[in-house]
């Protein structure tokens, strides 16, 4: 009797231990399935699979400089300091005038500190720019920016530069991959500047300009006439303006 109540329990302990290999055993050959679906989830992404990728190239079209290179030219500073050594740029975005002295040595100067700069890029026309004092408009910019000067008489042209920074939109995953761009946006503008100060900001266009210019709308439109020219052209529309002094 004792020793069949041994060969039973060693006969049980046998048993069991088979039965916990052969668990040790399905549980490795589970995982080891588990992992082979993940890696195989990861090799080739299914819609169960939730992984997110973004493989685009973001870079910055535009510049906040005035010019895309250093040019020549001529800064004149509010207490009547000029200097014309160097090159120079005008940064829209932060409102600094850069001089670059040497290769290894530059400063700026603050727009407020500055009465007029004039660019001389090569192979175009000089680029001037000046604060214009005492102008009427509830644009606080054109009372305190450098404005560019087109046509300066009886009716002034000007330009107030301006450049906004448009941040590239973040991609989604497998969605229009690709090249994605910051970009700095001019959106300059033109002003018409009256004999009284007032201001009105206008296109270089027959339209625009007559109605800028009210009870000289005529006088424009008389020398449209005997003239052929093309108002989207700055130096067109500076001529044309000029001769109503």
């Amino acid at each position: 009797m004792a020793v069949f109540n041994t060969t039973k329990k060693i006969s049980t302990a046998i048993l069991a231990l088979f039965c916990c290999v052969h668990g040790i055993e399905s549980v490795a050959q589970t995982s080891s399935a588990q992992e082979i679906q993940v890696q195989n989830n990861i090799a080739t992404p299914t819609n169960n699979t939730l992984r997110t990728f973004n493989n685009s190239v973001v870079g910055t079209k535009g510049s906040p400089f005035v010019l895309s290179g250093w040019a020549p030219g001529e800064l004149t500073l509010e207490g009547g300091k000029s200097i014309k050594t160097g090159l120079f740029n005008y940064d829209i975005i932060n409102r600094l005038v850069n001089l670059k002295r040497s290769a290894h040595d530059s400063v700026v100067y603050d727009m407020a500190t500055v009465k007029q700069l004039i660019l001389q890029p090569t192979g175009f026309a000089p680029l001037r720019y000046e604060h214009v004092p005492d102008l009427i408009t509830d644009e606080v910019s054109l009372k305190t920016d450098l404005l560019r000067i087109i046509q300066q008489g009886t009716y002034s042209l000007v330009e107030l530069p301006v450049r906004t920074y448009i941040k590239a939109p973040t991609k989604q995953a497998y969605g229009g991959l690709g090249e994605a761009a910051n970009e700095y946006r001019d959106e300059s503008a033109y002003y018409l500047i009256r004999p009284d100060h007032t201001v009105e900001r206008v296109k270089l266009t027959k339209k625009s300009l007559v109605k800028a210019l009210k009870d000289k709308g005529s006088a424009l439109e008389g020398f449209l006439k005997a003239n052929a020219v093309d108002l989207s052209n700055e130096a067109n529309a500076a001529r044309a303006l000029a001769a109503l002094d």
